[in-house]
């Protein structure tokens, strides 16, 4: 996207807020990396004690993995239904979520942590969203509907002097310089495909279903909970006062069941993006994970099998997932249909979202597309 395009008109660039169910990004059109990431989910009081030091009305943001909130239960105002294969918003806690993104006393005292090994940048926007011009990704499933509410959002809430919006696969085509291609974007909530042409997303082409980051996040926890408690960055451990010198945890009695949820999955994401590969050489391959506890566990047995579950047809939940390349298939199906000429499209397939960078991804997917069709011209771009 040329710089002419995410120039305001007023010598400044515009502000580009990427808001996803996991986490939102904000930063200037023109550079390459945003200016802040954090965690889209925002604390609030569970009422539990009433002279807490968060009352009805005040929320807790950005939220930080490491710190331990008393009372505080987690709300994530930006979410997918899996039924309806909608987003949904609590309108009231993302805009005020927007408009804290830029107040700087928020991020004080950062410590250098285990935390420190995602991918959030907990750094204050040095801009106010209000005055300025805005580019907002949209999801490609995002209705009319859903439009109009983000817009609404922008201009009366946020102020903002003029709005752009594009859906996320032209965005993912032309941040890598092409107007047209394949995208293949697996994010948190979802995993979705779709067919971009002269920078148009083709509606009927999107496949799109639930099995994604946060399903392959479940499956690992299920394995390793069985084994371990995971204890989350904030938790407290003693000795056990035995001879093997283990530890035990300290109970969190008054922190709220989702917020220690939060937690421990802050964990097992940490977990995933460390040690999950699709590569089979487990010489090359780290095969341990440190808990903030420092119990080691043993990832080997499921460093390659959660991870390929993206690949296999699941029929055991509502959507019957029939598996990514079978996806790319049926997108590609789609839009044959109905366009002569789809060289332009299939001559590209483009990566996106933050679970296609697990180690190998793109080695698998490129493998296993030359397992269905032997002559293959894709060059895969991972963003």
């Amino acid at each position: 996207m040329s710089d002419a395009t995410l120039n305001s008109g007023t010598g400044n660039f515009c502000i580009i807020l990427d808001i996803g169910t996991q986490s939102i990004r904000i930063g200037y059109g023109g550079e390459d990396l945003p200016k802040c990431i954090v965690p889209n989910c925002i604390g609030i009081s569970n009422g539990d004690v009433e002279n807490n030091e968060f009352n009805y009305g005040n929320i807790v943001f950005p939220l930080k993995p490491w710190e331990k909130r008393d009372y505080i239960e987690v709300i994530n105002p930006f979410t997918y239904n899996l039924r309806e294969k909608t987003i949904e918003m609590n309108e009231e806690y993302l805009v005020r979520l927007l408009q804290d993104i830029s107040v700087p006393q928020k991020y004080t005292n950062i410590p250098f942590s285990f935390s420190s090994t995602h991918n959030y940048i907990f750094e204050p926007f040095e801009d106010k969203i209000s005055g300025h011009s805005l580019f907002l990704p949209i999801h490609s499933i995002s209705n009319q509907g859903h439009i109009g509410k983000l817009a609404e959002i922008a201009f009366e809430k946020l102020e903002v002097s003029s709005l752009f919006l594009s859906r996320r696969p032209v965005l993912s085509c032309f941040s890598c310089g092409r107007t047209s291609g394949i995208v293949v974007d697996i994010g948190a909530s979802s995993s979705n495909v779709s067919c971009v042409q002269d920078g148009h997303c083709i509606q009927n082409s999107i496949q799109e279903y639930s099995i994604a980051g946060d399903f392959l996040d479940n499956e690992i926890y299920k394995k390793v909970h069985n084994k371990v408690d995971i204890i989350p960055e904030f938790g407290v451990v003693i000795d056990s006062g035995s001879k093997d010198g283990n530890k035990v945890p300290i109970p969190l009695f008054n922190v709220d069941e989702s917020y220690l949820n939060w937690g421990v999955m802050h964990i097992v994401r940490n977990l995933k993006h460390s040690c999950l590969s699709f590569y089979n050489n487990s010489e090359t391959q780290n095969t341990v994970f440190t808990l903030p506890d420092g119990n080691i566990i043993d990832t080997s047995s499921i460093r390659n099998t959660i991870p390929n579950l993206l690949f296999k047809t699941n029929n055991n939940n509502a959507q019957s997932y029939p598996g990514l390349i079978q996806m790319i298939i049926n997108s590609i199906s789609e839009v044959s249909n109905s366009i002569k000429d789809i060289s332009s499209i299939a001559s590209s397939i483009v990566l996106a979202g933050g679970t296609t960078l697990i180690n190998g991804f793109d080695s698998k997917l490129y493998q296993n597309i030359v397992d269905q069709k032997n002559q293959i011209n894709n060059q895969v771009c991972a963003l």
